[in-house]
């Protein structure tokens, strides 16, 4: 009768764990609300510390979240530049939200990056809080009606930015 080594069953199995424990940390994690959610009221503060609540203010709005360490942020923000600029015609508002620790952070990222879109800082926590987010960039596109529409995170393409003002667009419009 063949003896089954169970000193190499035992490396085998905790080998496999491993990596599936590996797999289950490197898995994208959701960030950001949940569509066809109410935009929570929110307080943000201008780069000079102003307050302003969060709302579409009777139009729609376009939010990304952002730190000045993240890479990806740092590359999307020429296209975010792009948006802000369209923004205008499409009658949304494109703000973008450090989630720095220090305001001094967000506003070198704001001074030397192409940012055209007004930055606030999360200078209590409470936005990154009460929007889930995890992951960076995140973009949280509302209606005027301030219901969540489309919620994206990470590195978004042109074709991406062009369904956000398409769906900002009132449905007369479309």
């Amino acid at each position: 009768m063949k003896q089954i080594a169970w000193g190499s069953i035992g490396r085998g199995l905790f080998w496999l764990g491993a990596l599936g424990m590996l797999a289950y940390g490197l898995k994208p994690r959701s960030s950001g609300p949940i569509p066809g959610a109410e935009l929570p009221s929110l307080i943000v503060y201008d780069l000079e510390g102003a307050p302003r609540r969060l709302d579409t203010r009777g139009r729609p709005l376009l939010i990304e979240a952002f730190a000045s360490w993240c890479g990806a942020c740092r590359r999307s923000s020429s296209t975010l530049e792009a948006i802000s600029a369209l923004g205008a015609a499409h009658d949304l508002e494109v703000i973008a939200v450090s989630v720095d620790a220090k305001v001094e952070n967000a506003r070198a990222a704001r001074d030397s990056w192409p940012i055209r879109a007004t930055v606030y800082h999360d200078e209590t926590g409470e936005f990154s809080d009460k929007l889930s987010i995890r992951i960076l960039p995140t973009y949280i596109l509302v209606d005027a009606e301030g219901r969540i529409q489309q919620v994206d995170s990470g590195s978004v393409g042109a074709s991406t930015f062009r369904g956000w003002l398409r769906a900002s667009e009132p449905l007369a419009q479309r």
